[in-house]
């Protein structure tokens, strides 16, 4: 979707893990179901997903970065059975729902929003990437044959902040400049969080040097512009040759020296004749 996306998300996921009476059971993606468990505890859980992005370029020449608008990020809590398969791997499923299991949900509601409005470093990052909050809706999670069960539903309706620039370099006080350096603060010994550490680098990087981008490509980008848009501002390589993959340039110019004369070059011969600035390989 976006970095904005990306980073909304893993703040989410960093900010409420062992915030809640979930403690550490919070994942970024949906659980699937496994058929055989033999080994199962009460256990409350969390799910994190952005369901939705859009948006609407301003202008003619917006840049798509800047597109993306609003998210729909969705915090799923429930209380479920956590299981030990006969794989060894963990699944969680959902028991249907009473008083007690109500309260519950509320608590854990609660303490989603208190995690988020109050953790000083992740819960501070969301609301900055959050930049606006439009609305929220407390939903229940799912029914099955008419039978309510003990999970609900928190969509928060973002408008996030936009995506940097192409080839920008996040300061050390701008929130990615921020966010980045949080990343690699993270403990490398366990391993849930370690994996974030990784990518702060790949954040970085995408910022910073995109690949195969030259600094006329990164302009263009950062203004919204197709590369002819960008020729008639001037801010691509000057060259002489039109760029052919299927014929050879040819071309007639006048030679100054030959008191008007003509002659017909090829790219070859453009190329000798062009000054070296002139020339520069996409």
């Amino acid at each position: 979707m976006s970095l904005a996306a990306l980073a909304i998300r893993a703040c989410t996921f960093l900010a409420l893990r062992g915030a809640t009476w979930a403690g550490d059971c919070v994942y970024e993606s949906k659980l699937e179901p496994i058929d055989v468990i033999i080994q199962a505890e009460t256990q409350p859980f969390i799910t994190i997903a952005v369901d939705e992005a859009s948006g609407e370029p301003k202008g003619r020449g917006a840049s798509l970065l800047a597109a993306v608008d609003r998210l729909l990020l969705v915090v799923e809590i429930a209380v479920g059975v956590r299981a030990l398969a006969e794989d060894g791997s963990t699944v969680v499923g959902v028991p249907p729902t009473d008083r007690g299991l109500e309260w519950t949900m509320d608590i854990l509601s609660r303490q989603v929003m208190r995690a988020l409005s109050s953790d000083p470093t992740w819960g501070d990052l969301w609301r900055r990437f959050r930049m606006e909050l439009n609305g929220v809706r407390l939903l229940r999670g799912g029914a099955v044959d008419g039978e309510r069960y003990a999970a609900r539903q928190i969509i928060f309706d973002i408008h996030p902040v936009s995506d940097p620039d192409v080839g920008s370099i996040p300061t050390g006080d701008s929130v990615w400049g921020q966010f980045i350096a949080a990343l690699r603060a993270l403990d490398a010994e366990e391993p849930e969080v370690a994996e974030y550490r990784a990518l702060a680098d790949l954040i970085e990087a995408e910022i910073t040097k995109p690949q195969g981008f030259g600094s006329w490509q990164v302009a263009a980008a950062r203004l919204g512009l197709a590369r002819h848009s960008a020729e008639a501002l001037g801010i691509t390589p000057h060259v002489l040759v039109m760029p052919d993959a299927e014929a050879a340039f040819t071309g007639t110019v006048e030679l100054l020296q030959g008191g008007g004369a003509a002659d017909a070059i090829d790219e070859e011969r453009a190329r000798e004749l062009a000054p070296a600035d002139w020339i520069e390989a996409d």
